[in-house]
């Protein structure tokens, strides 16, 4: 028999919100987002921003807010951010990879704050797109091979309904790679003077020198005792040269169209 004080997990969680809600005016908003792209490094990024003294970190990394859960309301969105302490140089964020492809999530985002920074991890599509085949082959969520699926999804292009469903993220394997197209949209709404775009490369390579960047973007002091145990990595085998083959001439232009945009630090020739 179940014992009379039990409470289910849903009363549980109701009544942490209900609690949560009281006390918005004292919550930090959040002053940056990390908003993609996914298998580039942002895991890693937020893992290692949390360990700064000046940052406070929300519930969770992604609380996808800007893209699918938009109809909670912003006073939903807030309650996943921390009470402001005394001290006025705290700041808190989060990091939801989704939001740099998301049509309607600039505009969103413009809506919420205008002066919001914006940080953007870049990596080799190609390799982007493998790493996230990967992720979902480890969580048994798909069985066909990476050049059936590259295949199946090349010509793939959402409707306006898809955007509002969640079975997109799995169809956007390749669409998440096209950056230029992604930046573009959201270099519409906010000036550059509010991003930072990072090649992963670059910061695996030299994260403390990447942090130094981030944290002079973000307003708070360097932070030099990170530790840079890596996140989320895995182990797997080459790709075929077929599908290699496929995906270079796919991302051709894109990867073009990107250096034109940004720098040749995003060559990804």
């Amino acid at each position: 028999m179940r014992p009379v004080h039990a409470i289910t997990r849903k009363a549980r969680y109701s009544l942490i919100d209900r609690f949560r809600s009281l006390d918005l005016r004292e919550r930090l908003k959040p002053s940056f987002l990390i908003i993609g792209a996914q298998k580039c490094g942002t895991s890693s990024l937020f893992h290692y921003l949390s360990q700064h003294p000046q940052f406070d970190s929300p519930i969770k990394k992604e609380i996808h807010y800007f893209d699918f859960k938009y109809g909670k309301g912003e006073q939903w969105y807030l309650r996943h951010f921390p009470i402001k302490k005394n001290t006025n140089d705290t700041i808190t964020g989060e990091a939801t990879p989704f939001y740099l492809l998301h049509r309607y999530a600039p505009n969103r985002v413009w809506d919420f704050d205008k002066k919001i920074k914006i940080i953007v991890c870049l990596r080799n599509p190609i390799d982007r797109a493998y790493s996230e085949y990967q992720m979902y082959v480890r969580s048994n969520k798909i069985e066909v091979s990476f050049e059936d699926w590259v295949k199946e999804l090349i010509n793939y292009q959402p409707k306006k309904q898809d955007w509002n469903n969640k079975s997109i993220k799995f169809k956007s394997l390749l669409l998440r790679g096209l950056y230029a197209q992604q930046l573009t949209n959201w270099f519409r709404i906010f000036e550059r003077r509010h991003f930072i775009l990072i090649n992963s490369t670059i910061f695996f390579s030299n994260p403390q020198n990447t942090l130094n960047s981030v944290c002079d973007f973000l307003g708070i002091d360097r932070f030099t005792k990170f530790d840079f145990k890596p996140i989320n990595t895995g182990d797997y085998s080459s790709m075929s040269p077929s599908c290699k083959h496929i995906l270079d001439e796919y991302y051709r232009k894109p990867n073009r169209d990107l250096v034109e945009l940004t720098s040749s630090d995003f060559d990804f020739s």
